[in-house]
């Protein structure tokens, strides 16, 4: 089984938002998910397994939990390390985004 695939414009519009936070590393993949039920919604390219974006919903959706019960809860953004990648974490009531940065 494959990851959903994010149209074109998703990914353009995910991209642009990410702009701001000045990552010095290229985007490696974007992955949006729902926070909440830890449902995967998809991906933006087909090089990212199902497996890892499984396992990158179920991380950044523990993570934006943990935030939300902190006074840092209401962060734009959070910034994590997950094994040899960086994860920029956008927390939405409805769906979250994961941007993958390469190291």
């Amino acid at each position: 089984m494959s990851v959903p695939q994010l149209p074109n414009s998703t990914i353009t519009l995910v991209s642009d938002t990410l702009s701001i936070y000045n990552t010095d590393s290229a985007v490696e993949s974007i992955i949006i998910f729902n926070s909440k039920s830890k449902k995967l919604i998809g991906a933006s390219n087909d090089q990212v397994t199902l497996k890892f974006a499984q396992q990158i919903t179920a991380y950044a959706a523990n993570v934006i939990q943990d935030y939300e019960s902190t006074p840092l809860g209401k962060a734009n953004f959070v910034k994590v390390s997950f094994g040899s990648n960086t994860l920029i974490i956008i927390p939405n009531k409805e769906y979250s985004i994961c941007a993958v940065v390469k190291k």
